[in-house]
């Protein structure tokens, strides 16, 4: 019994924790997701993102589950990501208040990659450099063409040139700038 809660200690140094919330569903996407809208911050859609995220930080403070006991984790997480959906929808202080809650739990290490799937036009360089202090060290950038076309034939909600501009965004906020 010990050698297994040893085990499943060693395997909790990573975290994928789910942001469910889209401006729109994507043509070949089949995650769960939900659709805000365009003004993810206003009326029903805030309440639903500040409801979902109550219930998330209750579950990170219990233990997140996974069928193991993770108080026999002593080892900070290595690697945090946050994916979805999209992260980005959120605003830098609820990227911290999770991000805090998971290093309260369970340790985040002083070198660890915590990833923040972003997608281009939902975040402004000050929600970027937000992102960034709040703990983030690592973006996907969901740029899964830049030809416009190719976009919308996937049901993308961006264009090519929004992809430039928020790739310039990053660089601004101190993600790979030279």
């Amino acid at each position: 019994m010990a050698e297994a809660a040893s085990s499943q200690a060693e395997a909790a140094r990573s975290a994928y924790i789910h942001i469910p919330f889209c401006q729109q569903r994507c043509f070949y996407c089949d995650f769960p997701i939900k659709v805000v809208g365009s003004s993810p911050q206003d009326g029903r859609a805030r309440d639903t993102i500040e409801e979902y995220l109550e219930s998330l930080l209750e579950e990170i403070r219990r233990g997140g589950g996974g069928g193991f006991d993770v108080e026999v984790a002593a080892a900070p997480l290595r690697t945090v990501y946050l994916g979805g959906g999209t992260p980005s929808l959120l605003r830098p202080e609820q990227v911290r208040a999770v991000l805090d809650a998971v290093r309260a739990r369970f340790g985040i290490a002083a070198a660890a990659e915590v990833t923040m799937e972003m997608d281009p036009g939902t975040f402004s360089a000050a929600d970027a450099a937000g992102f960034r202090a709040a703990g983030v060290t690592r973006v996907s950038l969901g740029a899964q063409s830049f030809d416009d076309a190719q976009l919308a034939a996937c049901g993308r909600g961006h264009s090519a040139a929004q992809v430039g501009e928020a790739a310039a965004l990053l660089r601004v906020a101190r993600w790979g700038a030279r």
